[in-house]
């Protein structure tokens, strides 16, 4: 689930890095927010697997939410407009969420970069060194537990390195299209008090 809001110059780059990831069939569902140009111009979204939603400005999370209304996989990933996926993630993550079904979602450490600049190499795998000591798994890299106290400590997750099941995004209901911000934050902390959750120690 890709939203867009006047986020073009970026879009063809974050397409791409979703539609060449080898290993599970792809769907992309593209909510278009945006108010100044038109992304209709972006070469990926002529691709099959891409479909486009229009809606008005409404935020990230009604956008995410239509998204995965309009969605038709048994799992749920999400992509920021603006953000590139490297080769191999999705594969991976699929492949935890199947090594442990009772967990509710996997997520990879990210990086930070501007253009071709890495800016910080890795932004999560700090916040749970602790925990990962704990938690570790027989698949290399992979941890897995229960997160909520940790989550409650700081927000670990970046919304674009999430796989998440479709079943557990429905009952809980989504994101709260109330939260300005941190909405991704809340939905992660509510699905932690239920679920258990896979950490995948790659960016």
């Amino acid at each position: 689930i890709v939203p867009v809001h006047n986020c073009i110059d970026y879009l063809e780059q974050a397409l791409r890095s979703v539609l060449d990831q080898d290993g599970p069939l792809i769907e992309v569902v593209v909510i278009d927010s945006s108010t100044r140009e038109s992304c209709e111009r972006v070469p990926a979204l002529q691709d099959a697997r891409v479909r486009r939603y229009s809606q008005e400005p409404r935020g990230v999370s009604a956008a995410r939410n239509l998204g995965i209304q309009k969605a038709r996989g048994e799992y749920i990933a999400f992509q920021d407009a603006d953000d590139e996926w490297l080769p191999g993630k999705l594969e991976l993550q699929v492949h935890a969420l199947k090594k442990f079904p009772e967990a509710a979602l996997v997520f990879t450490d990210t990086m930070m970069f501007s253009d071709t600049t890495v800016m910080q190499p890795s932004m999560n795998r700090h916040m749970l060194k602790d925990w990962c000591q704990s938690h570790g798994s027989d698949l290399p890299g992979c941890y897995y537990g229960p997160l909520y106290p940790q989550l409650l400590t700081r927000d670990c997750m970046n919304t674009s390195a999430v796989v998440a099941r479709r079943s557990v995004l429905d009952l809980q209901g989504g994101f709260d299209e109330n939260f300005k911000v941190e909405e991704d934050y809340d939905l992660w902390l509510r699905i932690a008090k239920e679920y258990t959750m896979i950490f995948i120690d790659r960016v």
